[in-house]
């Protein structure tokens, strides 16, 4: 999956109000928690446990919330409408099984039965066979 980031988010109002000192590690949180809720189709939830292990400083997370980009949650935080701008878990599960059906239903449509295709092989090797002994036969007669 992908996490979807505005090309003007370098200067938003919100995230430019968050001191400079604490801005730049603000922004990679939340471009790294995006990535993270995207892949594990989380809806936006970011556990702690996750910050955790990423190691963020810690005026980080409190910057996002103040700004309005992050609410707390319970255990973590929440993207702050997350699925106004992103597709949410049931989008991608929906998605996914389109597709896979979609290509279900091509390859059985393109897909020849096994012994369908070892009977047009071996009559279209007959009929070359055939021809090539006919122009043999025929080459061969005084």
């Amino acid at each position: 999956m992908w996490f979807k980031m505005d090309d003007k988010f370098h200067s938003s109002k919100k995230l430019m109000k968050i001191p400079k000192r604490a801005r730049f590690g603000a922004a990679g949180l939340w471009s790294i928690a995006g990535s993270w809720c995207g892949e594990q189709l989380t809806d936006g939830f970011v556990p702690k446990y996750m910050l955790d292990a990423w190691g963020p400083p810690p005026s980080a997370s409190s910057a996002l919330v103040d700004v309005g980009l992050w609410a707390h949650a319970e255990g973590g935080f929440q993207f702050v409408n997350w699925s106004e701008y992103q597709p949410t878990k049931a989008d991608v599960e929906r998605d996914r099984a389109r597709n896979r059906e979609r290509q279900q239903a091509w390859r059985e449509r393109h897909q020849k039965n096994e012994s369908d295709a070892n009977l047009e092989d071996s009559n279209e090797i007959r009929e070359r066979f055939e021809e090539d002994s006919s122009e043999i036969q025929g080459s061969n007669q005084p």
